[in-house]
């Protein structure tokens, strides 16, 4: 039977099939004139077929974004030029990922350096561990939140034998 049928009893039928596959989990049914109505923990199905789920409602899917962007980059020591390259991050949700390369050109060669970049989406950071990540050439780097920020990380590599070329990195935060 079709549950969009316009005969009550043919709806009534198929309702009552549906409920006897939900094997007892159902709570109340009612009946308003001509709409039939199943309530079950999980899902609601309606008179004229449609499936409600207080699911859905409750927890609706995840924000899904794949995209690129070019990050604003400010230095705080020893790095003369950084140019990144398209920068790709995805969203699930509220958790955010991003990878790249950057080109560093540091200044005291080699010497140990840092910069700030903006992160693509914004986020009310309050302590470095709100984003964490690595950037890596011929040495490795910590990526960490910038805390009181509105969406920046720190690059820095405290290495003293760093040298200019290009990194590759990644890091991940929430956003808040």
């Amino acid at each position: 039977m079709n549950p969009k049928s316009t005969d009550i009893f043919g709806r009534l039928d198929w309702l009552t099939k549906f409920i006897k596959r939900l094997s007892g989990r159902v709570t109340a049914l009612e009946s308003g004139g001509t709409a039939l109505t199943a309530v079950a923990h999980d899902a609601t199905l309606t008179g004229n077929g449609t499936v409600v789920s207080p699911l859905a409602v409750a927890n609706p899917a995840p924000t899904f974004v794949q995209s690129t962007f070019t990050p604003v980059l400010q230095t705080q020591s020893n790095c003369s030029i950084i140019f990144p390259s398209l920068v790709n991050y995805i969203r699930i949700g509220n958790t955010v990922y991003v990878w790249g390369m950057l080109d560093v050109s540091v200044i005291i060669d080699p010497g140990s350096w840092a910069f700030d970049m903006e992160t693509p989406i914004a986020s009310n950071f309050t302590e470095q561990s709100d984003a964490s990540g690595v950037a890596v050439y011929d040495t490795s780097c910590k990526i960490y939140a910038i805390g009181g920020s509105s969406g920046k990380v720190t690059v820095e590599n405290n290495n003293p034998t760093a040298t200019s070329g290009f990194y590759s990195f990644s890091y991940i935060y929430k956003i808040i």
